[in-house]
């Protein structure tokens, strides 16, 4: 399984007793900025606008709908599983060694 690390994540949505999403912007080749948008299946207790790392299983799930104009898509739902969640603000003044 693969593993990732997302820096600076900011915690868009909680989903109570599950986890929560979280957004990461990144820049394309092309020089535009891009949202990704990942859900976080974990305990662990944040808040909205809360600036993260987040690293974990990632696993992606492929779902096709249909959406409101009967127009079938396809949309991929990207999780990371069994989370390891830091503070990305830490104040590394204030560690022990």
């Amino acid at each position: 399984m693969a593993t990732i690390t997302i820096d600076n994540a900011v915690v868009s949505r909680i989903i109570p007793s599950y986890g929560f999403e979280v957004t990461e912007e990144q820049k394309l080749r092309s020089g535009e900025m891009a949202k990704f948008y990942y859900t976080v299946w974990s305990k662990e207790t944040v808040s909205v606008g809360d600036v993260l790392v987040v690293e974990g299983n990632l696993s992606v799930k492929v779902d096709e709908y249909t959406n409101k104009l009967g127009e079938a898509k396809v949309k991929a739902s990207v999780n990371v599983n069994d989370a390891m969640i830091m503070s990305a603000t830490t104040d590394l003044n204030d560690a022990p060694f």
